[in-house]
């Protein structure tokens, strides 16, 4: 390794150790202050409380990632021409790229270790910092769990065991239903191939069911059967993980699953596409902010920094208005990554020929 890529990479490095914690204490602090009523009303002992914000860390590291980065490789190009280096630098002869380089190849390879980070780990940390929110912090008990494809549900008056085949729950798959009366009593047993919620109402096809008559038990099979139950979708999805809470492997199962059930899925591939493509958005952000950087570094570097800065932080916006479209169905998830890392591209291309180096 060159004695200026070594150079470069240390300042890099530097401004990088200091953002980070920086970045992540303030996020914690806000966040904070914004449940300290809840926190304070639950009674909960500090472990819990810390447990909460450490398992919140890699969420907040990969949504802030790109923005991070950006402003560690900015701030490297504003020190080093404060002290002259980077004219210095071009004295010797070093072309652009020895600058820019060493940068972005570092920057790609902790955004491949973050996309690793949010394909198996971070999802789950996520989960399990809700689930202490939830059950610690607010006190809410959960109505059902989910055990690999099967939901178990506890309402007010039955037991439901069944799987989900949509994100809203509306379509069933092998459903069971042992209701009660108030004494606990077994009132009917229903098991169906299918269920379907329409016009307010479960619609079961091809199935059995069991109900209680005075003396004995009577046994009906039906082709298809309506029932108006108290447990609507909502409190059934309540309970299922949501794709932003699934690691990579389950979120491509789960969309396989959604395809072969008709549904086009826009959410949960929008999803999948930004945790595999989300932290690259830092390498070519900072590729741009570094080259708008070098542009303006002989007029003003403040004007540099806000500049760079304030790009980031629309592109940012925009990052998270594609995602809102695709997720909504007007427009295919997969041309997401493909648009914004172009553009950043494309931006950096036309800024880098405007360098006189």
């Amino acid at each position: 390794m060159k004695i200026i890529t070594k150079y470069i990479v240390k300042h890099f490095f530097t401004f990088l150790a200091i953002i980070l914690p920086s970045v992540i204490s303030l996020y914690l602090l806000i966040e904070v202050f914004q449940r300290i009523d809840d926190i304070i009303e639950s009674h909960v002992g500090i472990t819990i409380v810390i447990s909460y914000l450490v398992l919140r860390i890699p969420q907040i590291v990969l949504q802030l990632w790109p923005i991070m980065a950006l402003l560690a490789g900015i701030l490297t190009i504003t020190i080093l021409s404060k002290r002259n280096e980077i004219l210095a630098i071009k004295a010797c002869g070093i072309g652009l790229h020895s600058l820019i380089t060493p940068m972005i190849i570092t920057t790609l390879i902790c955004s491949i270790f973050l996309i690793i980070l949010q394909a198996f780990w971070a999802p789950k940390a996520e989960f399990m910092a809700n689930k202490i929110w939830q059950i610690d912090i607010e006190k809410k008990q959960p109505k059902g769990i989910l055990t690999g494809k099967s939901l178990f549900f506890h309402s007010k008056d039955a037991i439901w065991v069944t799987f989900i085949n949509n994100p809203r729950a509306t379509i069933l798959k092998d459903v069971r239903i042992l209701k009660y009366d108030h004494n606990f009593h077994t009132r009917f047993f229903l098991f169906a191939q299918k269920a379907f919620y329409i016009n307010k109402r479960w619609h079961f096809v091809q199935g059995i069911i069991q109900q209680k008559t005075q003396h004995s038990w009577r046994s009906i099979r039906f082709k298809d059967l309506d029932l108006k139950l108290c447990v609507v979708p909502k409190d059934l999805a309540s309970i299922t993980i949501p794709p932003k809470l699934m690691n990579t492997p389950e979120l491509i199962s789960y969309i396989l699953s959604l395809r072969r059930a008709g549904e086009q899925a826009f959410r949960e591939r929008t999803t999948l596409w930004t945790d595999l493509s989300y932290p690259l958005l830092a390498v070519f952000l900072l590729n741009l902010g570094l080259y708008i950087m070098l542009l303006l570094e002989n007029t003003s570097l403040t004007i540099g920094l806000a500049t760079s800065l304030s790009i980031g932080l629309l592109y940012w916006v925009f990052w998270n208005f594609l995602i809102a479209f695709a997720s909504a169905g007007h427009l295919l998830p997969e041309l997401v990554p493909i648009l914004a890392l172009s553009m950043l591209w494309i931006a950096s291309i036309i800024v880098k020929k405007k360098i006189i180096f």
